[in-house]
């Protein structure tokens, strides 16, 4: 008996951190733009105004200056739903749908994200209030219990999976977000971890009695 109200105890904490997660990785940035990159801009300025800079053999750096300097500036961030340019003046936010992604698979992706972290953090509302259910009704609750931590589970993947295909890969004619150099952040991390803590409960359900 103590065991399993261990056990259910630790269902508790699970569904309580991966609902938690969820909710803050709805509005935390998923990309943040490195705030080294403002110094990278001014080594590679300096680097291509030499006197001694060839065209030829260095080419890739050229590149690689005009790429930053026509991207977003340094500590820019960007959630599932809108792209923040940290500009030295005022912050200015741009709607992803809208504004960012032009086609429309970029439009679809970018809206499925959306759409499935907010089925996350409603599958994980359910589990917590399941899993504390769980310690009274263990028979009725268990199994749909391990089914809903699956779901929830999956729609976190769902979710970190597609933001993963737009960082590679990029969506429309955007290059992807790592070639533009930046970086995943916590939102991302928190989805992760939040997939995690729902499988791991799953686990755990089937074996609360």
């Amino acid at each position: 008996m103590q065991c399993c109200t261990i056990t259910r105890t630790c269902v508790l904490l699970c569904s309580a951190v991966a609902l938690a997660l969820a909710v803050l990785g709805v509005f935390t940035p998923f990309f943040e733009m490195p705030a080294s990159i403002g110094r990278t801009v001014q080594l590679l300025n300096a680097t291509v105004q030499s006197s001694t800079f060839n065209i030829e053999t260095e080419k890739a750096s050229l590149e690689r200056f005009g790429l930053l300097v026509s991207g977003p500036p340094a500590n820019s961030k960007m959630t599932l739903w809108k792209l923040t340019y940290a500009s030295s003046g005022a912050k200015a936010s741009i709607n992803l749908r809208d504004d960012y992604f032009t086609c429309f698979q970029g439009n679809m992706l970018i809206q499925t994200a959306e759409g499935i972290a907010v089925v996350t953090c409603v599958l994980g509302v359910a589990n917590f209030i399941m899993s504390i259910f769980l310690f009274l009704f263990s028979a009725v609750i268990k199994f749909p219990l391990v089914v809903y931590f699956f779901f929830a589970a999956a729609a976190a993947a769902v979710t970190f999976g597609l933001t993963l295909n737009l960082y590679l890969h990029g969506w429309c004619t955007n290059l992807p977000l790592k070639t533009q150099e930046w970086n995943l952040w916590y939102g991302f991390v928190f989805f992760v971890i939040s997939c995690g803590a729902s499988l791991i409960a799953s686990v755990l359900t089937v074996f609360s009695d």
